[in-house]
């Protein structure tokens, strides 16, 4: 395999970026295929890091971990954004990794313990940002870590930047509900760039997710000094129709989704969880592995992208894995639903203590909203 170099990825992304109206081209296909190389060659170091965070996070009670790579096109999309001078490989987050945790307290812990794996010479940090101690203007909080896993190439240590965020359950329920919203009206609210443009439902969207985060960071932190305004911020929630509205229609987001469990073990324990969400059928697949087939769990999750991203088709072949199917009820109203740049196929590695996380902690995937309501019930009753 030939080996692409940051400056060889760097080159191919403006070349992509001159010929974003020339797709079809030859040199197009080309340099498409040095992008799709260089993401390739993040699998290998973020699996090593994935396993050094599973082996710290398991010290923490339902604390949980996710590995994922970037999509072709979600790093097209990066590159193609009109305010930023992206480089394709200065992009920090083809590869990432999640861990979600309890507390506040425990996100800083578990940062501790990276910055620790940096002190051993696991690891090496390129930058942090602390969005729990200065939120994004959207209200987004999690703190960020670039790592910098060191692999042996061609006889060549190099160096791969994954994307470590490390959030809460409330501040996970928070972003998943605005991945949520977004497939509800097909506005990737998530996007920075975002211009409302006088919508007046976009901005109310992004007002009402301003307003809960800083109701679930009041929530988290326990101060009491700042009663008087969180009073405030959840009598504008509950005289608020616009919010009334949205509220209504996450709620309506919870019909039913199928869920075709397959197992390659009995364990619902401890373990890895691969999950398979089928847009177009509305169809949840989750394969689990035990805690010594991780190097499978992970080899499965990277050839499902890769045969999406070749244009294969959606099934692929897992070995052991037992076909009998279990059906469970999930919630979720997908009807007459767009999905604008979201892929109709999506795919993510979990790490759980036990099955019932799963509903619990990923409701993007299950659609299942539930806690997110739940918590803004709490905070604004």
């Amino acid at each position: 395999m030939t080996i692409i170099s940051r400056k060889q990825a760097n080159a191919a992304g403006e070349i992509l970026k001159e010929l974003r109206d020339q797709q079809n081209s030859e040199e197009y296909g080309k340099q498409i295929s040095i992008l799709n190389a260089w993401r390739h060659q993040h699998e290998e170091p973020a699996q090593i890091f994935f396993k050094k965070l599973v082996g710290i996070i398991n010290k923490y009670p339902d604390a949980m971990a996710t590995y994922r790579l970037k999509r072709k096109e979600s790093i097209l999309k990066k590159l193609y954004r009109s305010n930023g001078n992206f480089e394709l490989g200065a992009i920090d987050d083809i590869a990432g990794c999640r861990a979600i945790v309890n507390s506040v307290s425990e996100v800083y812990e578990v940062y501790d313990e990276i910055l620790n794996l940096k002190e051993a010479g696991g690891i090496d940090i390129k930058k942090t940002k602390d969005y729990i101690k200065n939120p994004e203007e959207s209200g987004y909080r999690s703190l960020h870590v670039i790592v910098k896993q060191t692999l042996n190439q061609e006889k060549i240590d190099r160096q791969y930047r994954i994307e470590l965020q490390i959030r809460t359950k409330l501040q996970h329920y928070w972003s998943t509900a605005v991945e949520a919203m977004s497939e509800i009206d097909n506005v990737e609210y998530k996007d920075p760039t975002l211009v409302s443009k006088g919508n007046t439902r976009i901005q109310s969207c992004v007002q009402f997710f301003k307003v809960i985060s800083k109701l679930f960071a009041y929530n988290e932190s326990n101060d009491d000094t700042c009663s008087e305004y969180k009073k405030k911020l959840a009598n504008s929630m509950r005289t608020n129709n616009d919010f009334k509205g949205i509220i209504e229609d996450l709620e309506a987001a919870r019909n039913s989704v199928t869920i075709n469990m397959q197992k390659n073990s009995t364990q619902g324990g401890e373990g890895l969880y691969l999950l398979e969400l089928s847009r177009e059928t509305q169809e949840l697949t989750i394969h689990s592995y035990t805690m010594d087939c991780v190097e499978k769990a992970i080899t499965n999750y990277n050839s499902k992208e890769n045969s999406i991203i070749n244009g294969e088709d959606n099934k692929i072949q897992h070995a052991e894995i037992d076909n009998s199917s279990v059906n469970k009820n999930l919630t979720v109203n997908k009807s007459g639903a767009q999905t604008s740049d979201i892929t109709d196929f999506n795919s993510v590695l979990i790490y759980a203590q036990n099955e019932k996380q799963l509903n619990d902690t990923y409701p993007n995937y299950l659609y299942n909203i539930e806690k997110f309501i739940e918590k803004v019930e709490e905070v604004i009753n």
